[in-house]
Formats: structure tokens, C-alpha cells, sequence
């Protein structure tokens, strides 16, 4: 009788030296869809986050980089019906409208509220990732359009080049100016944008919300392509396009080759500009377009970011992930490693050391907004951009390119809204 009492004691014991002694067995896994990611991004979290992660939480970190932007949607489908659902999903610019209203993603408001980085991003960044006053996404990448423009071709024009313009009428007039042919060839672009139907409908997008308006009706669901600010934003393209002569061939060069003026850039392009031709650097500007000199500027806002997914079962450590990759050491490198830019605003001093004038962008965050467009949006953003396009080469009128448009947005509104919860 003592023997086995002293034997259930000892064995008692070696239990409790084993939990002691013993790691605790990783009771689940985190999944995090990382979708864009360079290799060298996804060996650096791997690396130096996710062991640390795993040992203070008792989880396993399983980070999937198989999927692109094409068939990302599909692999979070699949996830899903299986029963094991991505915790983490990198988003796109449109997750927050499209997979925010369809209950996809979980709203982030109740972490941001009690994280201290929420308030490192200027207010206008965390509006471009709302859906109806939820907040979705934490930004990761931002692709914030404006327009670079070359301060030696301005001084050559005769025109003030600290001075950019002010108003859409002196945009027009600059890029005139600007412009140099010879014969039936661009031998300097005054304004340049980028040409093809996706272009021209952001580029619409861009300049409807300069003129006050955005691209529908959240109320009513209707589209306001018919409306005069969008006729307004339309004509001031149209006429920006025929003062750069966009239709007609330039000169090899461009931005970095010093063959355009002005031209709609983001942050990856001016650093592309800047490794092609380090000597553009003293020379270069950016400011936001602006209808009038008493209207606000505008930056196009495109935020790639991460959410948590609704079906989730782990959210809390989902979030406790998004902080950690989010201190302010380990964001540093993740987007020194990657290029992207967070607009995390306690990094602008040291991002301008390996980013050369990268502060320009970041200032430009006080004013940025996004569009807010009907999914699906290949549809939607093509068919208007054919139709554009159709008008920039005068094959149709404006108004009838818009008023057509607007039949095909007022249809895809109706279809979209019939679907939201």
C-alpha cells in the first residue's frame, strides 16, 4: 500500500517537473495570407519575428505567400470553406469597400482605439480604409499618386520653379508651356499621365474628387458621372492630355530622362526615377493638384494593408501579431527590406536617409483620399476607362462617354447593393 502511494507521489512529481520544465505544446496556428511580399520580406519576418512570436504565445506562425492579386480572393474562399480560415489576410486598395461591406473582413476599431501607433498615421490614411465608419485594414504599402515635376525644365520654361501650380487653368498652362516638339515628335512632355482605360478612370476619379464630388451616392447608390463636377474633371483631363500631347510619340527618357515636366508618380516611382538618374534628385518636386487656389489639394490615396478575417478564430492574436510586426525597429525593416511605405510618421527621418526626398510623399498624407468605386471593379473601372479613352482620341463626345458610363455604374450600384448586409 505505501509502495504504490509512493509511487503515485513520485509519478505526481516527474508531472509537475515536466510542466515545469517542458515548453508548452503549440496549441494552435496563426495563418497569415501575405500576398505581394518579397522573398527577402517573408525571410526577415520568418526569421526574426515569428520565433519570438511563437515561444511568448504558445502559437505556431504559418505564413502563406502562394498567392498573387489575380487568385488571392480564391485561396481566402478556399479557407475559408474548409473550416480553416486565413487569420490574417494582406488587403488590397478596394478590400475595405468590397470585403469590408460583404462582412469579410472583422472591423479593426476596438484595437485602434487602445493601439499607441494609431495615432503615427495621419487621420486622412486610416479614412481610406473605412467602410460606413469601420475601420478595416492597417495600412502597409501606400501607392498615394501626386505629380512630380522637374524644377530645371520648369526654370527653362521661364516659370518660378518653386512655384508649381495652383489651380487646374494654371496645370493646363504650365503643361503648354512646358511642352517642346520637334516635328510631329515630343522632345519634352509638359504633363504626362498614364494612358489606357484603368488610368484614365483613377486619373477621373482623382480629379472629380479636386472638384468636390465623389464617385457615387453612398445614400442613394447612383453614380454622379453625369454630374457637372465630373463633366468639369472630364474637360480639365481632356485638355491637360491635348496640352502634353499625349497622343503623340516623345523622345526616350522620360521622368528620369528629364523628356517630361510633370507627371503623376507615386513613391516606387520617384525612387525607380532616382536610381536611373541620381542627378534629378536637387531637381525634383511634387506637389497635389488642386482645382483652385481656395480649394484643397488632393492626394489619390491606394493603401495596401493587412486585416483579420471575420471567420477567425483567433483574432486577439491576430492583432497581438499586427502589433508586433508593427513596432517601430521591426517596421522600420520590413519596409527598408520590402520599399513599402506604411505612412507611419515617426519613420520619415530615417527613411530619407536610404529614400531620397521620400518626405514629400509623407507630407502629402494630410491630404490624401481614395475612391470609392462599384465592385467588381475590373468591370466597373474598365468599361468607364474604355469609354474615356474613347473620348480623349475624340471618338465620342464627353458627355455622351460620361452619360453612358453612368448607365453602367447606376446598374452595377443596384447589383452591389442588393448583396450588402
Amino acid at each position: 500500500m505505501y509502495r504504490y502511494a509512493r509511487s503515485g507521489v513520485f509519478i505526481c512529481v516527474l508531472m509537475l517537473i515536466l510542466m515545469v520544465s517542458t515548453p508548452p505544446l503549440l496549441a494552435q496556428e496563426l495563418r497569415f495570407l501575405a500576398v505581394g511580399w518579397p522573398l527577402a520580406l517573408t525571410e526577415f519576418v520568418n526569421k526574426e519575428v515569428v520565433p519570438s512570436f511563437e515561444a511568448e504565445h504558445g502559437v505556431k506562425v504559418i505564413i502563406n505567400t502562394g498567392a498573387n492579386w489575380n487568385n488571392r480572393m480564391d485561396k481566402i474562399l478556399v479557407s475559408i470553406a474548409g473550416g480553416v480560415p486565413y487569420d490574417l489576410v494582406c488587403t488590397g486598395f478596394y478590400s475595405p469597400i468590397e470585403e469590408g461591406s460583404n462582412g469579410l473582413l472583422a472591423p479593426l476599431d476596438d484595437y485602434l482605439a487602445n493601439w499607441s501607433s494609431t495615432r503615427k498615421y495621419p487621420e486622412p490614411i486610416w479614412n481610406t480604409l473605412k467602410w460606413q465608419g469601420k475601420t478595416y485594414v492597417v495600412p502597409q504599402n501606400s501607392a498615394l499618386r501626386a505629380i512630380a515635376y522637374n524644377k530645371a525644365l520648369f526654370a527653362q520654361s521661364g516659370l518660378d520653379p518653386e512655384a508649381p501650380p495652383q489651380s487646374w487653368e494654371e496645370l493646363i498652362r504650365y503643361a503648354r508651356l512646358l511642352t517642346r516638339m520637334q516635328g510631329d515628335q515630343v522632345t519634352v512632355r509638359g504633363y504626362s499621365s498614364n494612358t489606357g482605360p484603368n488610368a484614365y478612370s483613377q486619373d477621373l476619379f482623382w480629379y472629380m474628387r479636386q472638384a468636390g464630388i465623389t464617385e457615387f451616392n453612398e445614400a442613394t447608390f447612383t453614380a454622379n458621372l453625369t454630374q457637372r463636377e465630373a463633366m468639369d474633371a472630364f474637360n480639365t483631363m481632356i485638355e491637360l492630355s491635348d496640352a502634353g500631347r499625349a497622343l503623340s510619340p516623345i523622345l526616350s527618357g522620360g521622368f528620369a530622362g528629364e523628356r517630361i515636366a510633370m507627371e503623376r508618380q507615386y513613391s516606387g516611382m520617384q525612387q525607380k526615377a532616382f536610381s536611373q538618374n541620381p542627378n534629378l534628385i536637387p531637381d525634383y518636386g511634387l506637389f497635389l493638384p488642386r482645382k483652385n487656389p481656395t480649394s484643397p489639394p488632393v492626394g489619390h490615396g491606394f493603401f495596401d494593408g493587412i486585416g483579420i478575417l471575420a471567420a477567425s478564430e483567433n483574432k486577439d492574436l491576430a492583432w497581438a501579431f499586427i502589433e508586433t510586426l508593427y513596432e517601430r525597429d521591426t517596421l522600420e525593416q520590413m519596409e527598408r527590406i520590402s520599399g513599402f511605405i506604411s505612412g507611419n510618421l515617426d519613420l520619415v527621418s530615417r527613411h530619407v536617409h536610404f529614400m531620397p526626398k521620400i518626405d514629400l510623399f509623407y507630407n502629402a498624407y494630410a491630404y490624401v483620399t481614395n475612391s470609392v468605386i462599384p465592385p467588381p471593379r475590373t468591370t466597373s473601372q474598365t468599361e468607364l476607362g474604355k469609354l474615356l479613352e474613347q473620348a480623349i482620341r475624340k471618338q465620342m463626345s464627353p458627355r455622351e462617354a460620361l452619360e453612358r458610363a453612368q448607365e453602367i455604374w447606376d446598374r452595377l450600384l443596384s447589383e452591389w447593393q442588393a448583396t450588402l448586409k
